[in-house]
């Protein structure tokens, strides 16, 4: 009804409804591809952390090797706030689509980097400290990425399908972590380990290069909603950061508690727990991240699912 209405009003002011679809099938695909670039690009560094510590994080007690490359994968975590909150203010005050733009590109760049990273062996200290910087410049990335994209998508949504087209970007999310331990488990399944700690565990970031360029193509015109135009000529001076932990301090609250939540879950699960298995010498590696690529596969019918319900 909504979007008939929607269509009625395009055809009275002299306008042809038809261009419409295909502009919002763009829009979907520019916040789903982005999302892919991100969390494969996020997911890849964890579901290979085994692999890449001793190369970084040269210690006798391999325990403590992966404790640290673990905290780098964190410390990614901690700046994904600062970069939510920083896009976030970036995407109200100069648009979502120029965000999108940036935050793929700090993302694909660096993946492209880690690809690349001389390893401990080599440079020595400077390893590990371009490894942490990689990371944190990551975090920051994927905190504006994904609040920015779904921020997106739900703005240019028609009524009554703002949750289906804002679930791309949770779409996109687990679609880019699938092929990051897709990519993840070709290469472990593919090569001997001795080929994987020698050399092929930078072929799934380099890979990344191929996603990354496609993401920043599909962005490179877009424009923003009607609604925020509306919104931006009308508003005032206020911070929207301060304006969440005051005027929406609830939602806000609970935004961050479901967050939290529903992040440990997913990477516990997901991330860690083929690792763990592994370095327990419970499972292979190998068939740890199988059984994870398909795990990850079942999850994401459920989302465009449940987003129907939500509309």
């Amino acid at each position: 009804m909504d979007d008939a209405r929607h269509e009625d009003g395009t055809a009275r002011a002299g306008r042809t409804p038809q261009p419409r679809s295909p502009a919002l099938r763009h829009r979907i695909m520019a916040g789903f591809i982005g999302n892919v670039v991100e969390w494969y690009d996020f997911a890849l560094y964890g579901y290979l952390a085994g692999i890449i510590a001793p190369l970084f994080f040269p210690s006798e007690n391999s325990a403590a090797a992966l404790i640290a490359t673990y905290g780098v994968f964190a410390a990614g975590f901690l700046m994904r706030p600062v970069g939510a909150a920083f896009f976030g203010w970036f995407g109200d005050r100069y648009g979502r689509a120029r965000t999108m733009q940036i935050s793929v590109t700090m993302m694909a760049l660096p993946t492209v980097l880690l690809g690349l990273l001389p390893t401990y062996a080599q440079v020595g200290i400077l390893a590990p400290i371009l490894l942490v910087f990689l990371r944190l410049l990551q975090g920051v990335s994927v905190g504006g990425e994904f609040s920015s994209s779904a921020t997106y998508l739900v703005e240019t949504a028609p009524m009554g399908r703002r949750g289906l087209t804002g679930s791309w970007a949770n779409i996109g999310s687990m679609s880019g972590s699938l092929l990051g331990v897709a990519a993840a488990a070709l290469v472990t399944n593919l090569f001997d380990t001795e080929t994987v700690a020698d050399w092929a565990w930078r072929l799934p970031f380099l890979c990344g290069a191929l996603l990354g360029g496609t993401a920043i193509l599909i962005r490179s015109n877009l424009h923003n909603s009607e609604r925020f135009e509306a919104h931006h000529a009308r508003r005032d001076e206020t911070s929207p950061l301060l304006e969440a932990f005051t005027t929406n301090r609830r939602e806000t609250i609970l935004a961050l508690v479901f967050a939290a939540a529903y992040g440990t879950c997913f990477y516990i699960a997901f991330v860690y727990l083929p690792e763990w298995l592994s370095g327990q010498g419970l499972m292979e590696r190998s068939r740890a991240l199988t059984i994870s690529t398909v795990m990850t596969f079942l999850v994401i019918p459920l989302m465009p699912l449940l987003a129907v319900v939500g509309d």
